[in-house]
């Protein structure tokens, strides 16, 4: 979370600076290291990916997005945004196709660790992306044609995995042959005994068992405008980014009886292959629960995940959600009783119409808890330096309003203890990059190491990046440096080599 704040207010800042600093509109060669496991062929609501191109797009997202790194995975400075990860999932498809490998299926990648060599060309935000060499192993050799004999060898272990499983079915088959002759026996016995609970001729109750959960809904009649509304509703997709993003490239939520739909950047992502177990909605709690289910045919005849949604509408119209994600482990997908990992989600999510009205709050409610000793905002237009030293809420509202950041950073002292907010602007979400606009607390750890300048340390929750902030204020107003070292912070070194300034005021 800390680090990714960090990127975020980064991006704001790249995207507003001259056409003379940092970034240009020329074109960089960068090499991408990537251990592409059984993880990354799902997207991040638990739907399995079916094209090979996708899961190497998806890796970066878990890598560069999440922090979550494979023993191999190495983070890059380029593909840090929606945008630039779409991109390059486009560039890795043009490649596999113009070298024979348009068909691969996302399973086959598997295990495999791959080199990519890429060009990217203008703007960082949205980078033009070609993929120039891509091979299994280490860094990039000229024999990258290996890459075509390793595919194919990769493609027989998928034709005798494919053979593995049909003899697997032929096993489930039998089973399931098996246990309809018994239901057959159990029907039989039960037709002869009406006056009895159903038994199996053992003597065992129930002696189907409970088969797999089937699909119920509970919506309360027609007229009820909280269900309709409901299921009508397109939700935000994360709950640290109170935007829906505009136009064609829009992105949210929603939940349904029918399945679960996703939207990113105006694509819809959401799976086809998948059954709804039940979807419940609570007229006088203004509550949901719903289970949807996923399959890939092709990979297993189990689900390959299931996800169970707990959903709460709040009286200020947001949604607490929390989420229950099962994915099948990959090495037990032909076992008759297959292994699930589970991990659970929760956040606050918002209705897309109601977006504004909730950053807006967010702006009011920021220093309602009061006690701060100081309160800088960095990021606020050059027009406001005069008006340092005004109330932190109307200053914040105001910077909000007017700044041609992305992001503003707010940084807080309390009691001695610094810390930092990110607060995502009207020009963000006005802006192409929507995305970008996450607002929160950060989870870095801040220490001063000067009074004067007022300069503090900030240490990402990993440890591996160390950013320096300076202030330089005269009667309450001046500027923000930030310098990220290449001997502490190599990460976003590598983004921005030269120090970033921007406008500051401390606020009352």
């Amino acid at each position: 979370m800390a680090l990714r704040m960090k990127k975020l207010a980064i991006l704001s800042l790249i995207t507003c600076l001259a056409p003379a600093a940092a970034f240009s509109q020329s074109c960089t060669v960068a090499q991408v290291s990537q251990e592409l496991s059984y993880e990354d062929t799902f997207n991040s609501s638990g739907s399995p990916l079916g094209d090979a191109y996708a899961v190497f797009q998806q890796d970066r997202f878990y890598v560069n997005q999440q922090g979550r790194l494979d023993p191999n995975d190495k983070p890059d400075p380029i593909m840090v945004n929606r945008e630039a990860r779409a991109n390059y999932g486009q560039a890795i498809r043009a490649y596999m196709n113009a070298n024979g490998m348009g068909d691969m299926p996302a399973q086959v990648l598997v295990g495999s660790q791959y080199t990519v060599e890429i060009e990217a060309c203008g703007s960082q935000d949205n980078p033009s992306i070609r993929v120039l060499l891509m091979r299994m192993g280490g860094d990039i050799e000229d024999d990258s044609w290996e890459l075509e004999l390793e595919y194919r060898e990769a493609e027989l272990a998928d034709w005798e995995q494919r053979l593995n499983q049909r003899e697997a079915d032929l096993y489930q088959w039998e089973r399931q042959l098996g246990d309809w002759e018994r239901r057959l026996s159990d029907m039989e016995y039960n037709l002869s005994n009406p006056q009895q609970t159903p038994v199996s001729p053992t003597g065992d109750k129930n002696p189907a068992g409970p088969s797999e959960p089937a699909t119920s809904s509970s919506i309360p009649a027609s007229g009820s405008n909280f269900a309709s509304d409901f299921v009508q509703t397109e939700w935000t997709l994360f709950d640290d980014n109170l935007s829906c993003g505009t136009g064609q490239a829009r992105s949210f939520q929603r939940f349904t009886p029918q399945g679960y739909l996703q939207m990113i950047n105006g694509d819809d992502t959401s799976s086809n292959d998948l059954r709804v177990n039940y979807f419940n909605v609570d007229e006088q709690l203004r509550t949901f629960q719903a289970e949807y289910v996923y399959y890939n045919p092709s990979l297993t005849v189990h689900a390959t995940a299931v996800t169970t949604y707990n959903g709460t509408v709040n009286s200020d119209g947001s949604l607490s959600l929390t989420s229950n994600i099962q994915i099948i482990d990959f090495d037990t997908i032909n076992s008759a009783r297959p292994v699930y990992t589970t991990t659970q989600e929760g956040g606050t999510y918002w209705s897309c119409d109601d977006v504004e009205q909730a950053n807006d709050a967010l702006v009011e409610s920021a220093f309602n808890d009061g006690n701060y000793d100081r309160v800088l905002i960095s990021g606020v237009p050059a027009d406001m330096l005069s008006q340092a030293t005004q109330s932190c809420a109307v200053a914040l509202s105001q910077a909000v309003n007017t700044s041609d950041n992305l992001v503003l950073q707010v940084f807080t002292s309390r009691y001695g203890q610094w810390s930092e907010t990110i607060y995502g602007t009207d020009a963000c979400r006005q802006s192409d990059n929507p995305n970008l606009c996450a607002s929160g607390e950060s989870e870095e750890t801040i220490t001063v190491i000067q009074n004067d300048p007022l300069t503090l340390q900030s240490r990402s929750v990993s440890g591996d990046c160390i950013s320096i902030d300076e202030f330089r204020l005269a009667n309450g107003a001046g500027q923000h440096i930030a310098t990220y070292p290449e001997s502490i912070c190599p990460s976003l070194y590598r983004l921005l080599p030269d120090p970033i300034t921007e406008n500051v005021i401390e606020c009352n």
